[in-house]
């Protein structure tokens, strides 16, 4: 199994014109976590949760990080989980296999091309188990037998328990004077009830609807999304996939900028 894991990385290497023969496999895993500091800090910093309550996490591989043109498609889902607060590093830990195991055809995929996912917002266990086990009588009632943990997984992802955080994703150049100007729009318009984390592409602000002061309740919402970065609004709103503060995403580690509430 090691062997077919290195020899599936290598394959990798060669296509993407890295001599194998100036790397040593020494033990090598994934390595997910980047900063574990900045890690654990970002999930301390994520809501308490009730007791239906639990994160969403996925590991994907982007097409749009890849170098060696092995991943076709936008997206390809690695590895899912949902976990407590608690229990949510040792999750994240979990997906740091053995290098060249992550593998699209005979292809390993290369790590550079990995990104790490959270719903910042709770899913409800609840209303996954409902929802899973209807779509499972669905796909029994039409012949469509797909692999039931696809189902449930698929199921937890749709099930926002409570909406805490409203995102706003900014794709803009990443600079002092855009940071700064996002920073005094956001302020003005919802207070100190935000977060901004710096993303590979941009920055995420994550309005925290429950802190929001009664005065800026009203309008707050229609007024963000037609706030302008560099001539940019926020392309997506809402429940986004936010990519995990300390962790992988491309080349590139997230990492909290404003952490107000």
């Amino acid at each position: 199994m090691v062997k077919k894991c290195h020899d599936n990385y290598n394959k990798t290497l060669e296509n993407i014109g890295i001599p194998i023969n100036i790397i040593i496999f020494t033990n090598m895993n994934y390595n997910i976590i980047k900063d574990e500091k900045t890690l654990l800090d970002f999930i301390e910093w994520l809501p308490k949760l009730k007791s239906n309550e639990q994160y969403y996490i996925s590991l994907l591989a982007r097409r749009k990080y890849d170098k060696s043109g092995i991943i076709k498609t936008e997206k390809a889902v690695l590895s899912r989980a949902t976990a407590t607060k608690d229990w949510l590093y040792q999750k994240i830990k979990k997906m740091e296999i053995e290098m060249g195991s992550y593998t699209i055809g005979e292809y390993s995929i290369p790590e550079e091309s990995m990104a790490l996912y959270i719903h910042p917002n709770p899913r409800c266990m609840k209303k996954a188990t409902f929802e899973t086990s209807k779509q499972l009588l669905v796909n029994i009632e039409n012949s469509n037998f797909l692999n039931p943990k696809t189902v449930a997984f698929n199921a937890i992802q749709n099930s926002i328990g409570r909406t805490i955080y409203m995102d706003f994703d900014f794709d803009v150049e990443k600079n002092d004077q855009n940071l700064e100007e996002l920073i005094n729009k956001t302020y003005e318009i919802v207070g100190d009830s935000f977060t901004i984390i710096e993303t590979r592409g941009g920055y995420h602000v994550l309005v925290n609807v429950s802190y929001l002061n009664s005065k800026y309740y009203k309008l707050w919402f229609n007024d963000m999304v037609i706030i302008t970065i560099g001539g940019i609004k926020a392309d997506r709103t809402k429940d986004l996939l936010l990519p995990v503060v300390g962790c992988v995403q491309g080349d590139f580690v997230p990492t909290f900028k404003i952490k107000y509430k």
